[in-house]
């Protein structure tokens, strides 16, 4: 008995508590899972031993207990779910380092959208429509804040028109110093100097040195100019 366990042995090349014995039907998941047994399928869920990174959040923690439930029923190795899972995590981490990249680059570039259709009115801009959302919506239901007006371009410029229609008073909702002027977008500095070029009584004080209503002419036509053809601004910070 013992030399034909040896002749078997060395004919086969491997101890038989080595060798794998595939099942007739390997669709069967039932008796596949002795096979799966013997590459290294633990006999339990919990047998896994996978952990994520002290990071990790209680939903990333609930996705890893439905991940190993799912690799133990469908009979995977502790090797291959180990595997499969440090895949799956770097794959979910390059993802949220290009959406976060990405997300920094669209609000760089709605800033810089929105500093050309305002020009020096940028900031007073930005700061009636932080106002508005604080008003109408202090709750955030809209996902719009002061830190995300720069991300959302076409909603924060809509904004600003509904408040241009809605007549707020002034320092209420705008936010300027009492006393202060509201800043001029470049395209409402433009109508307004078109205003003042049809202006007979302007335009007399402005071309007589000697007019009383000289000098003040001449210093609204300087402010309207700066409005309408704004310094160009630098490249939003990224």
């Amino acid at each position: 008995m013992a030399k034909g366990y040896l002749n078997l042995e060395k004919s086969l090349g491997l101890p038989p508590e080595r060798r794998i014995d595939l099942p007739e039907d390997m669709n069967n998941a039932e008796q596949m899972r002795g096979v799966w047994t013997k590459l290294g399928l633990p006999e339990k869920p919990e047998g896994y031993a996978l952990k994520l990174g002290d990071g990790a959040s209680e939903s990333d923690n609930q996705m890893l207990g439905k991940y190993v439930a799912q690799a133990h029923k469908v009979g995977l190795p502790t090797a291959q779910a180990r595997a499969m899972l440090e895949w799956w995590v770097g794959e979910n981490a390059a993802a949220q380092q290009a959406g976060a990249a990405a997300l920094v680059e669209r609000k760089a570039n709605g800033e810089q959208a929105l500093r050309q259709a305002w020009g020096g009115a940028y900031d007073a801009r930005i700061r009636e429509a932080t106002n508005l959302l604080a008003r109408y919506d202090p709750k955030g239901e809209t996902g719009l804040t002061g830190e995300t007006l720069t991300t959302f371009p076409a909603w924060t410029a809509m904004l600003i028109r509904m408040s241009d229609r809605m007549a707020e008073p002034e320092g209420e909702i705008r936010g300027e110093p009492p006393g202060e002027e509201r800043p001029l977008t470049p395209g409402q500095a433009q109508a307004l100097i078109n205003e003042f070029n049809l202006d007979q009584a302007k335009q007399q004080a402005l071309h007589d040195e000697h007019h009383p209503g000289h000098k003040a002419v001449v210093e609204e036509r300087r402010k309207l100019l700066e409005a309408a053809h704004p310094r160009p601004a630098g490249p939003a910070a990224r």
